[in-house]
């Protein structure tokens, strides 16, 4: 470097020119595609020793204080009360029976985990175990893992932070980089041991759907449409394994598989599914989106104090970070490359008529919340995750960025080619969506 830059170097102490090359590496380049993972314990982060205020860390709270004491169900233990208390409906309950979970040991195709979810929380509980595994999204920090362990009618339940344990698998690549939610489609013997080897895909609301739900089990109907669900793959050679696509596609119960009433419901909904996918990468964009800017900002600070710059401009090393990290989230919430989805697609269960009114009285923001189901996923080409407290909780130089570009897009003054597929009357709409329900929209959104 020395060689190629002499007069920029000219004076340049070994710990500066260290940090200078730090800080260049980590301005990221394809957010979605980079194996950069966050460091945790990152002075800009400290994600294990920051107070949260997630679901989960609320219920233990009040559990804690006395204040809640949950109920015992005699079939189900706590989990009907402990949904009840995180706001998670029944209904939507989806079932993976390939043993990509740490109890590993109680998972098979004839004793498959349960996944309940709603905006900000996920519930995993496994047959014959004592343990759930809880995940729930706080507004700064993200994904924040614990697990709730049942010791009968006569002892609470105690819930526990956990660390290493989750983030080993959940804080990697494939959750971009920092610690999220993971859905996953894989190649699964009959046993339920996935084939690791054969390769597996992430799955979002961009996956075509002969990649989804390897693992899984699917209810309800799909026309035209096969996928990796309800099926075991078989090695073959070359480290690649086959599935045959054409049987299980549209199942509407699962019982020749194994005994559903030890569930809380038979269904594992393709609608939930959907949902599901389509959230859980969406949360992990938005907190790399938040956490790059905190990085970025901390990266600056420092150089600031060394070089001895004004601290209230971002640098252009600080805006080209918070540009890519920004410009990837907004991508997604407007569901650019979203999979076509052939329909009419319909559930099993009543999740699709629960979703919407999900966590809010407000009709206007039950729009975002309308579900589709033919073509794309929603009605609206907007996430509803843009009306979560994690979205409003990023710093005020992503917000400032991405509501700018937003505004631009869904006014025409943007005029890329990827959002030009947005048609006029959802650009209409989505305005007027927003206007009405966010608080602290720019100004400039209602001129």
């Amino acid at each position: 470097m020395l060689k190629y830059f002499p007069q920029f170097m000219s004076g340049v102490t070994l710990p500066l020119l260290t940090l200078l090359l730090l800080t260049t590496h980590r301005a990221p380049g394809d957010i979605e595609n980079s194996s950069y993972t966050v460091p945790l314990d990152s002075a800009a982060i400290k994600y294990f020793d920051t107070p949260t205020t997630d679901p989960v860390a609320i219920l233990k709270k009040h559990i804690d204080a006395g204040k809640v004491k949950l109920r015992w169900d005699k079939q189900f233990g706590y989990l009907p009360d402990l949904l009840r208390q995180l706001k998670i409906s029944k209904e939507s309950q989806v079932l993976v029976f390939s043993k990509t979970s740490f109890q590993n040991d109680n998972i098979t195709p004839t004793t498959p985990r349960a996944i309940y979810f709603n905006d900000d929380s996920y519930v995993g509980v496994v047959q014959n175990s004592d343990v759930v595994e809880l995940t729930s999204m706080d507004p700064k920090q993200g994904a924040i893992f614990y697990t709730f362990t049942q010791y009968g009618e006569r002892k609470a339940p105690t819930i526990i932070r956990e660390n290493a344990k989750c983030t080993t698998c959940h804080s990697t690549s494939r959750t971009v980089g920092v610690p999220g939610p993971l859905i996953r489609s894989v190649y699964v013997r009959p046993d339920g041991l996935p084939i690791l080897r054969a390769g597996a895909f992430r799955t979002t609301h961009r996956s075509p759907f002969k990649q989804r739900w390897g693992g899984w089990y699917v209810t309800g109907k799909h026309p035209r449409q096969s996928h990796m669900g309800n099926a075991f793959a078989k090695e073959v050679a070359d480290n690649t394994a086959e599935i045959d696509q054409t049987k299980n596609g549209q199942l509407l119960k699962l019982d020749k598989f194994f005994d559903t009433s030890k569930y809380l419901t038979p269904h594992s909904d393709i609608v939930a599914l959907l949902v599901l996918e389509h959230q859980a990468h969406g949360q992990n964009l938005i907190t790399r989106a938040g956490w790059e800017t905190r990085l970025a900002r901390h990266d600056q600070s420092v150089m600031d104090k060394m070089l001895k710059r004004d601290p209230g401009k971002l640098s252009s090393i600080t805006r080209r970070r918070i540009q890519s990290a920004g410009d990837a989230l907004i991508r997604y919430l407007l569901f650019i490359d979203e999979a076509y989805v052939r329909g009419p697609i319909t559930g099993t269960s009543r999740f699709a008529g629960v979703y919407p009114t999900l966590n809010t009285v407000d009709a206007e923001r039950r729009k975002l919340r309308q579900l589709k189901l033919r073509k794309r996923l929603y009605d609206l080409p907007l996430s509803p995750l843009i009306h979560s407290r994690q979205f409003d909780a990023m710093p005020k130089p992503m917000l400032d960025y991405v509501y700018k570009r937003l505004y631009d897009i869904l006014t025409g003054k943007d005029q890329s080619e990827d959002f030009q597929l947005i048609s006029s009357t959802h650009q209409h709409a989505v305005l007027a969506i927003l206007r009405k329900t966010k608080k602290n929209l720019p100004g400039y959104y209602f001129k």
